[in-house]
């Protein structure tokens, strides 16, 4: 007799990257009646804990979708070759999301969310000695290589940061298409601000708040799916960025931060951007670092000696 084999009940997932809209697209996808994910955003299970078994990941899941889309938004897919790679092994089919940001202003994103939450450092080069994934998020060639090694290209649909911000709403259409849902569904959210800049009113309390945040489900998926149920509560979420959080004015311009750059990751970031535009037949032309060029020159060099 036959053993019957399993259909994996997920289909799609958004992979990263990191700081580049991944709270934007999961309330816009869980919104979409004929899509289906986990309450909670981020269950890490191709990165983190694969070792629960897809009986548990699939627990995320309702047993019948009755037709619907299932997928999840973990941003921490994109930059692990393993997640990949496991990701390939449970859906050879799967369709994978990404979002890419122009990497030094995802960088200095990445590095205001750890101020935000109480636990960043004074600047951006030694949050990457405490947190080197601040930069290497941002090596978006080498991993979209990878994902293209092991996904034909028509799965994998690469979204620029920049035309989200210009055009969320032939984003939201695309991204629809793309997993099989009806591309003229408009959320409610297209517009909405998801996890805007701030500095903590407390830096302990918000340090606290981010480690239980953090740190409340683990490995727990009733634990995981309850804390997305209470974000969901928007008028309770507004009182807690209300409480911990305050809006401060700073620089927008990510070519502010270049000089706290390490020279290394400079270096590495303008190959990437290069390799990525031969890769996408793109102009991303505004991403390199000012004075940088097509040779990668230095900024820092350039800009110190214009004094």
């Amino acid at each position: 007799m036959s053993r019957i084999k399993h259909e994996p009940r997920a289909s799609f997932a958004f992979i990263g990257s990191c700081r580049a809209g991944s709270s934007w697209f999961f309330e816009i996808l869980r919104e979409h009646p004929q899509v289906v994910l986990p309450q909670n955003k981020g269950t890490l299970f191709f990165s983190n804990l694969y070792d629960m078994g897809v009986a548990w990941y699939e627990g995320f899941y309702p047993t019948r979708l009755d037709g619907r889309i299932a997928g999840e938004v973990c941003e921490r897919y994109l930059s692990s070759p393993e997640a990949l790679a496991r990701i390939r092994g449970y859906r050879p089919d799967m369709r994978l999301i990404c979002c890419i940001r122009n990497p030094y202003e995802r960088a200095v994103s990445a590095w205001r969310f750890f101020v935000r939450n109480g636990v960043g450092m004074p600047s951006i080069a030694a949050e990457g000695i405490l947190h080197p994934d601040i930069f290497r998020n941002g090596y978006y060639a080498t991993q979209l290589g990878v994902a293209r090694e092991l996904f034909p290209e028509h799965q994998l649909l690469v979204i620029v940061f920049d035309d989200l911000a210009r055009r969320p709403e032939a984003v939201a259409r695309q991204v629809y298409a793309f997993i099989g849902a009806d591309p003229d569904f408009v959320p409610s959210s297209l517009r909405r601000r998801v996890n805007g800049n701030a500095v903590p009113r407390s830096r302990s309390l918000a340090r606290l708040v981010h480690d239980v945040h953090m740190r409340s489900w683990g490995r727990s998926r009733w634990a995981s799916t309850a804390v997305g149920m209470l974000k969901r509560i928007r008028p309770l979420r507004r009182l807690v960025v209300t409480a911990l959080y305050r809006d401060e004015s700073r620089s927008a311009d990510w070519a502010d931060f270049i000089p706290a750059f390490p020279e290394e990751v400079v270096a590495r970031y303008e190959q990437e951007i290069r390799a990525l535009e031969k890769m996408l037949r793109r102009d991303l032309s505004h991403w390199h670092a000012p004075a940088a060029g097509a040779a990668g020159t230095d900024p820092r060099t350039t800009r110190a000696g214009a004094s």
